[in-house]
């Protein structure tokens, strides 16, 4: 997590070979069930970050701890996102 704020989440630790924060984003709706946005939308210019997503805390906080769950469940030792 990156001190600035409790917001973004670096992708790096959960990215496979080739994808950025879009694809990212993709997989972790798709397989995982957890919906983030890829900070790279957010740029204009030649070199966005494509590291990086964001997560939107705006929700009840039982929509939040099922997130947290289903977070845990796809990219937690075992899931099917974890690290490898």
């Amino acid at each position: 997590m990156l001190p600035l704020s409790a917001t973004a989440l670096p992708r790096s630790k959960f990215q496979r070979p080739g994808e950025d924060d879009a694809d990212f984003a993709k997989r972790l709706t798709a397989e995982g069930g957890v919906t983030t946005i890829p900070i790279s939308g957010f740029y204009v210019g030649p070199r966005p970050p494509t590291h990086l997503v964001r997560f939107c805390y705006c929700k009840e906080d039982i929509k939040l701890q099922a997130a947290v769950e289903r977070l845990k469940a796809y990219v937690g030792p075992g899931g099917k996102g974890a690290p490898q």
